[in-house]
């Protein structure tokens, strides 16, 4: 079995991008996630944990704390389209991302990887509320 946490990096000025992590770290919310997914791996002895998180290249130092925090895999998708995108545009992306971590073998050694997202179809709100495809 395999769980899937939602991930997310925020920009923590006290961290002052002098270290070799860089400004980024992993939000409250994302560490709280990774904390329940350990207490659920402890009870089963075969779960997997895979985290989720859509953002730029510059996170990925904070998305590899991710796995010191108990995933076993992290998956970040990132794409032209997703700068300043919409709250609909970052769900799809991440409905997209969620079925080949949950379908992936992690077998050996814990890694980040990249993948491009929203590349089926984009969606945009449009100025009357409905939703279509780019």
């Amino acid at each position: 079995m395999k769980a899937v946490v939602l991930l997310r990096a925020v920009f923590d000025a006290s961290v002052g991008g002098g270290t070799y992590e860089g400004p980024y770290v992993l939000d409250g919310s994302s560490q709280a996630a990774l904390g329940l997914a350990r207490q659920w791996r402890s009870s089963a002895p075969d779960g997997r944990v895979a985290g989720v998180a859509i953002g730029p290249p510059e996170w990925e130092p904070a998305l590899r704390n991710a796995l010191v925090l108990g995933c076993d895999e992290v998956w970040r998708g990132w794409g032209d389209a997703m700068g300043g995108a919409d709250v609909l545009t970052v769900a799809q992306a991440i409905a997209e991302i969620v079925p080949a971590a949950l379908g992936s073998s992690s077998a050996g050694s814990p890694r980040v990887t990249t993948v491009p997202a929203c590349s089926r179809r984009r969606l945009r709100r449009t100025w009357d509320g409905r939703t279509e495809a780019k």
